[in-house]
């Protein structure tokens, strides 16, 4: 009976072990279908596991926003619609094939903050100071929230609680359903980064300079690391973790469980964008118009690819080998992952400050001149 005992208990231990490695193989190889949020997932990774963009074919479709006003909103992706803010104020649901609209929603001022979408709910922040959750396939108002000021912050959907930043200091964690309160964090400066979550903890940045983690469930404070400017940007957590840019011009590479430094690496200019992480490799772009791929380990620089000599605050899409990006040249750059050679550009009227958002051979993604685009 022991030796039976024995066998079994191996056994178990086996089929643990190969379930366990079947998940993370599944995980490694998921396809991404959906972009539902800003980079795309609760890590912030800005990888997309989908068919690129290697060549540049033409315009799927161009969608012009009411007045075409600036454009800053990275756009989401959710069942087949796209969604976006706009310079203008209007909030829009688009079809993902032709671009044409399926409903419109007028806020008070312009929207910055990209929205999330999720359980038939998509939500964002308006410059309006007012926090709004939609139908996603209505556009009719859910309920909204008021905060003290202005959102430029991308908000965060998980376990029913929407998390997001406000330049009234504070983070943010409502109920998705109902929009109430179930906490708030104050801090010392604007949140205009975007939180990522990873293992129960919130990572974000502020004006303050200050990189933040904090309990997803009750806002308390985990840890905090001081960088040397303020923090415009939002954290990427890839193998527990974290890299995120400051305004002090370093890249910053910190332990997620602890908040000690790994290591900084100190670009030719401010960093304002999100870096992605994919492969063991960190891209971000800076103020100087660098786009950089830096070991995540070893933070050794394997190429800084200069674009065209304007700054860059667009946060880089990885899919398929390929880094996208934009400057405020108002061009969009496709580059090789490995080498950094340029692949194509296409340009706009204006200058990009959106993250790409790329799924099944098509790049979306906004732009100053108040359009939305789809390239293939």
């Amino acid at each position: 009976m022991k030796f039976y005992n024995l066998t079994i208990t191996f056994l178990v231990a086996v089929m643990i072990i190969a379930v366990s490695a079947f998940g993370q193989s599944l995980e490694s190889n998921h396809k991404t279908t959906d972009s539902p949020k800003f980079r795309g997932d609760i890590y912030n990774s800005g990888f997309y596991n989908t068919l690129g963009m290697k060549s540049f074919t033409g315009v799927k479709w161009k969608f012009e926003t009411a007045l075409k006003r600036a454009s800053e909103s990275s756009p989401a992706v959710k069942d087949s619609v796209v969604y976006f803010g706009s310079g203008g104020g209007m909030f829009y649901a688009v079809n993902i094939s032709n671009g044409e609209m399926i409903w419109e929603f007028k806020t008070g001022k312009q929207i910055k903050s990209s929205p999330a979408v999720t359980l038939g709910i998509v939500c964002f922040g308006s410059e309006d100071s007012i926090f709004y959750a939609l139908d996603s396939n209505t556009g009719e108002e859910l309920w909204n929230f008021a905060t003290g000021d202005k959102m430029v912050s991308s908000p965060l959907v998980s376990d029913s609680i929407v998390y997001f930043g406000s330049d009234d200091l504070y983070l943010y964690a409502l109920n998705i359903y109902s929009g109430k309160l179930i906490w708030k964090k104050e801090t010392y400066g604007k949140i205009q980064s975007s939180p990522a979550l990873f293992e129960g903890v919130l990572y974000f940045g502020g004006s303050d300079a200050v990189i933040h983690a904090v309990d997803s469930k009750t806002g308390k404070e985990k840890w905090s690391y001081v960088t040397g400017a303020a923090i415009a940007g939002s954290a990427s957590i890839s193998d527990g973790n974290l890299y995120i840019g400051s305004r002090d011009g370093a890249l910053y590479a910190i332990d997620a469980a602890s908040g000690n430094l790994k290591w900084k690496f100190r670009a030719k200019g401010k960093i304002h964008s999100s870096p992605a992480v994919y492969d063991g490799v960190v891209y971000f772009t800076c103020k100087s118009g660098y786009c950089y791929a830096i070991d995540a380990l070893s933070s050794e620089e394997k190429w800084a690819y200069k674009a065209d000599g304007h700054p860059s605050v667009s946060s880089p899409a990885i899919a398929d080998g390929v880094v996208y990006f934009g400057t405020y040249s108002g061009t969009l750059y496709a580059v090789d992952a490995k080498t950094s050679e340029q692949l194509w550009f296409f340009k706009t009227a204006q200058g990009i400050m959106s993250a790409p958002v790329v799924l099944d051979g098509v790049v979306y993604f906004s732009s100053m001149d108040g359009c939305v685009y789809a390239l293939h």
